[in-house]
């Protein structure tokens, strides 16, 4: 059996663990509102530079741009879409479980010592299965993030790239052959 300290160690580490997993599929949430808000613009950005194209080369950036514009809010979309996290027993449905375990181990004549112990083992074991559920949801969310960033710096690229294919490489062309 464990000592008392390292029954609290582990308890107080797992139910950490547990905020720590609920808490961060708030944090992915609110990324990709900014993940939707850089989109936006990005979508503008390439609107605006599409209105003045030249050439096949400049519309197929465009097109890219706009293309990874889409898949990215899409994506944002889905990760954004809600999940089913798992949290902790509301004590409406707690207090009846509570109050028959300890009127059982009372009539058992078991210690309350034992009877605290079981608690906390219930406890923990309740919050590794939320840590387990919720990390997976987690992940599944992070791997959308990851992707509505890729489309964020593809878009972002490819608007720079048209910028400069624009008015970068025309001015190192002009200054290559001395300004002529």
């Amino acid at each position: 059996m464990e000592s008392d300290s390292i029954r609290k160690l582990l308890k107080e580490r797992t139910l950490d663990r547990d905020r720590i997993e609920f808490a961060t599929g708030d944090v992915l949430d609110v990324k990709a509102g900014f993940v939707l808000a850089v989109l936006t613009f990005l979508a503008g950005q390439a609107i605006d530079l599409f209105k003045d194209v030249h050439g096949p080369f400049q519309v197929a950036l465009m097109a890219i741009s706009l293309g990874a514009v889409t898949v990215g809010a899409v994506l944002a979309l889905v990760q954004w879409f809600p999940a089913k996290y798992r949290v902790l027993s509301e004590p409406a449905k707690y207090r009846p479980w509570l109050k028959d375990l300890l009127k059982r181990h009372s009539e058992r004549k078991v210690p309350e010592s034992e009877t605290l112990a079981y608690l906390e083992d219930v406890e923990i074991s309740q919050a590794t299965e939320r840590i387990d559920k919720n990390a997976a949801l987690n992940k599944r969310k992070l791997r959308w993030m990851k992707s509505c960033f890729a489309c964020v710096f593809i878009s972002l690229f490819a608007n720079l790239l048209t910028l400069a294919s624009r008015h970068l490489f025309p001015l190192c062309h002009w200054a290559a052959v001395g300004g002529r």
